[in-house]
């Protein structure tokens, strides 16, 4: 991409006693989660369904990624490049085959919310986003597309929904997308010493968003976050991206491009962050 973004924390795999714990009869095998920032992101899309990824190995997943981004002392933000999807990541979420995953530039950034899990819980899953975050659309629809009381009762584990978004690529530049996520809660496991309970949430256009101006497109687009507490109050949020977006001129490949969206996500966590004081 040539993106030149701060570099990626440094983490090791939780220790032999902790695996054996997880491993104990009767449980299947788990398969050991990356120790890096950037095979975590790809590890956490592909593991975000109960059907992909067991509550053990995103567990064991957030405690490898407390540590890749040394989430006991961490208090600045840090943001990165991200490597390629591979097909396995599209096929992942019903993408058709003739899309290329290796065209989308992918970066991530990393911080802290002053919230709790269970605020930004109800934050994410809100069907009022527009309403939480002011001036980032010109329209706004979401529908739950699961059984949410269901889900806030406790009583599944995933809550999915669609979304129809206008928003605005540049000044004058309006487009129309139709986003579906999804959004599951994975419970602590008490007789563990991992991170929990940790919420990933996950998105993406089914198809290329829809321009005014043919002059720009916005074909792919695949976000994930991973959230879980360090402490009371204080949520780690860890939000990777893959996308492709732009015109003849500027696109995701260039890292004036992606600053832009970064610090974006940046004011985001900041706006995030004023809702959960005003809870």
């Amino acid at each position: 991409m040539g993106q030149h973004l701060h570099g990626f924390g440094g983490g090791v795999i939780p220790g032999a006693a902790l695996a054996a714990a997880l491993l104990a009869p009767g449980c299947a095998p788990v398969e050991p989660a990356p120790e890096d920032v950037d095979g975590l992101f790809h590890y956490f899309w592909l593991k975000a369904s109960p059907e992909a990824g067991s509550d053990e190995e995103l567990l064991m997943a957030a405690a490898n990624a407390h540590a890749a981004v040394e989430g006991d002392t961490l208090e600045e933000r840090f943001d990165g490049a991200l490597s390629d999807l591979g097909r396995e990541h599209l096929d992942a979420v019903g993408i058709p085959g003739h899309m290329d995953p290796a065209v989308n530039a992918g970066f991530f950034l990393v911080g802290v919310l002053p919230c709790t899990l269970d605020q930004v819980e109800r934050i994410v899953s809100d069907l009022r986003q527009d309403e939480l975050y002011p001036g980032n659309y010109e329209s706004y629809q979401r529908s739950y597309t699961s059984d949410a009381d269901a889900y806030f009762a406790g009583e599944v584990p995933v809550l999915t929904f669609t979304t129809e978004i206008e928003a605005e690529f540049l000044p004058g530049a309006p487009y129309f997308e139709t986003v579906l996520g999804e959004l599951r809660r994975v419970p602590a496991d008490e007789g563990a010493d991992l991170p929990g309970p940790v919420l990933v949430a996950r998105y993406h256009i089914p198809e290329p968003a829809v321009f005014e101006d043919a002059g720009f497109f916005f074909e792919q687009d695949y976000q994930v976050e991973v959230y879980w507490e360090r402490a009371p109050g204080e949520v780690i949020h860890a939000y990777g991206i893959w996308r492709h977006m732009g015109d003849a001129t500027l696109t995701t490949d260039d890292e004036f491009v992606v600053r832009i969206i970064l610090d974006n996500l940046g004011d985001w966590d900041d706006r995030t962050g004023e809702i959960c004081a005003e809870d």
